[in-house]
């Protein structure tokens, strides 16, 4: 009995006799390709000597034991297709084999115990998986063992195992997969754009535009008409993106293949990743575009007027998911691409950038200025830097911002002109540019906000209100024709009164600082002038400055200080 108890342990160590598989061979049955004789012997002897429990706890341990090594792998396990492949076979194979036993004895093995042997190997089978794809790169790879599972669910499934588990384990897989692609598409979306030069494409024959049009799906009778060469509005990362997304749609699609789900399951599933495609990789990789210190103005408006063209291509991605997954535009309850908010945000992004670094232009005239504040002479006209401000303004509206739409030019220039305007106000009441400032210095400045006035009067833009663009320097104009009048009762009688005001554009807070400088200038004038009239004025001056300080902080009048009139050369 010793000696036939050692002979089972060699045969059930060894695992059964397996025949070499040839072509010749896929239509044989498992008996034709595995000796089970071994089995059968061991089971008639210890049957005959009565120990036949002692056999079927012994061969059921062994075949746990041994199912629980091949559902293991190695965690240095080469992780290519061909490993997969010989994973699978190998789980497949055991169980197989199990199932043959299981119908030719006599419960040596039971369906329970080949249940619980499964369920057994599917845990294990999902917790290598998971441990792989956390270090898995490859989104082909990732397909080809999807692919691999699928027949391997539908092998056991016709053995009778319960490959439900199994088909989770995929869900999983899938939304590794399409974190995979959209990783892969980042760089490619990067690509794209850093490479790209920014200008209109142009084609030069028939067959370029051709091959254009079938890339990109853009319509204009116009330009079909035109001879060559024939100049889109559109750079040429558009119709890369656009051809690039759609491959994507492709790619999406294959991984639901054979997944057990309908037509309407993968629609969802494919929307759902183009969705995460685009609010996600591509919206980013479009601010971090935008946001490129290398763009000027021409390449952030091409890039706006891109945007436009990329969220018109939007319903030709809602055709392509339908095509790809057999669904029906009009029979669609699932949620639509976001595509059109996203370009729509980055069209924004594109014009905010624009509005800023057009600022950061006129920041750089504004850095040439440089004022005589105290001068013993009025200028004769504006400054140089003003001057050459305006010609750019002016050239830059009629060239470069002649691709966008009037609404958007116009908000660029009026946005343009505030900050001009602003900048002229912190000139005069900035403390960091001058402590000082006279008459003749206010007059000089006069010249420059006519300059800019003159600007906004003959501005290229066409505006909705032709008072609009003037409207940004009321502030500096009423500040300055304050000074030059002197009008300073007016001021204070009016501010509670704005209709009435002649002034209603300037702050207290904003007279009050220039009027310290005034002040500043006259006392060093007349420091050692004892007139009577003299010492009135800055008592007069001191007056006005405490009570536009009042009203700064108040900003309704509550005391009852009387300014005294007095005419505009006192």
């Amino acid at each position: 009995m010793e000696q036939t108890r050692q002979r089972s342990n060699i045969v059930l160590a060894t695992e059964f006799n397996l025949v070499k598989i040839s072509n010749e061979d896929l239509d044989k049955s498992v008996q034709d390709l595995v000796d089970f004789s071994p089995v059968y012997r061991c089971l008639h002897i210890y049957t005959v000597l009565g120990e036949r429990d002692t056999f079927e706890l012994y061969y059921r341990t062994q075949r746990k034991h041994q199912a629980r090594l091949v559902s293991e792998r190695q965690g240095n396990a080469s992780r290519t297709l061909a490993a997969y492949q010989s994973y699978f076979y190998q789980i497949a194979g055991f169980f197989v084999v199990e199932d043959q036993v299981l119908h030719t004895t006599d419960g040596l093995i039971t369906r329970e115990t080949m249940d619980d042997l499964w369920d057994m190997a599917v845990s294990k089978v999902a917790a290598v998986l998971r441990a792989h794809e956390a270090y898995s790169q490859e989104a082909l790879l990732l397909r080809h063992v999807k692919e691999l599972i699928v027949w391997f669910n539908q092998t056991m499934q016709d053995y009778g195992f319960n490959v439900s588990q199994m088909y989770d384990i995929l869900l999983e897989m899938r939304d590794l997969y399409n974190e995979m692609l959209m990783r892969s598409w980042a760089y490619i979306f990067k690509d794209i754009f850093q490479t790209d030069d920014y200008t209109p494409v142009t084609v030069h024959n028939e067959e370029d535009y051709s091959r254009m049009m079938k890339q990109f799906p853009y319509q204009d009778l116009n330009l079909h008409q035109l001879d060559y060469p024939k100049t889109f509005p559109f750079s040429g990362f558009v119709p890369r993106v656009y051809e690039q997304v759609t491959h994507f749609i492709d790619e999406s699609a294959k991984f639901a293949e054979n997944l057990n789900l309908s037509q309407t399951d993968i629609d969802n599933m494919v929307r759902k990743s183009v969705n995460l495609l685009l609010t996600r990789t591509l919206n980013s990789c479009l601010a971090a575009m935008i946001k490129q210190e290398r763009l000027r103005l021409p390449q952030l408006i091409q890039i706006w007027t891109n945007m436009t063209h990329l969220e018109e291509a939007c319903p030709h991605w809602e055709e392509a998911i339908s095509a790809v997954t057999g669904t029906a535009l009009e029979q669609l309850h699932s949620a639509r691409l976001y595509g059109s908010s996203i370009f729509k945000d980055a069209r924004k992004d594109a014009e905010t950038e624009l509005r800023d670094q057009l600022k950061g232009q006129l920041n750089q005239f504004f850095g040439l200025a440089n004022y005589q504040w105290t001068p013993s002479e009025i200028a004769s006209g504006p400054s140089s830097y003003i001057t050459d401000m305006v010609t750019f303004l002016d050239s830059s509206f009629q060239t470069v911002f002649k691709a966008l739409p009037e609404d958007v030019a116009e908000t660029c220039c009026l946005d343009a002109c505030k900050h001009i305007g602003k900048t002229l106000v912190g000139f005069l009441a900035s403390p960091e540019e001058s402590s000082q400032i006279n008459m003749n210095g206010i007059k000089s400045f006069n010249w420059d906000i006519i300059k800019c006035e003159e600007f906004a009067k003959t501005c290229p833009v066409q505006c909705s209100d032709p008072n609009m663009l003037q409207s940004a320097f009321e502030e500096i104009r009423q500040l300055v024709n304050l000074f030059m009048n002197m009008d300073w009762s007016s001021y204070v009688a009016d501010y509670r009164n704005q209709y009435r005001s002649k002034y209603p554009r300037v702050k207290p807070k904003t007279i009050a600082a220039v009027l310290e400088k005034f002040k500043e200038s006259e006392q060093k004038k007349s420091i050692f002038t004892f007139k009577r009239g003299e010492r009135d004025r800055r008592r007069f001056l001191d007056t006005i400055i405490k009570r536009l300080h009042e009203l700064a902080d108040t900003f309704v009048s509550e005391s009852g200080t009387q300014i005294p009139h007095t005419d505009s050369n006192m």
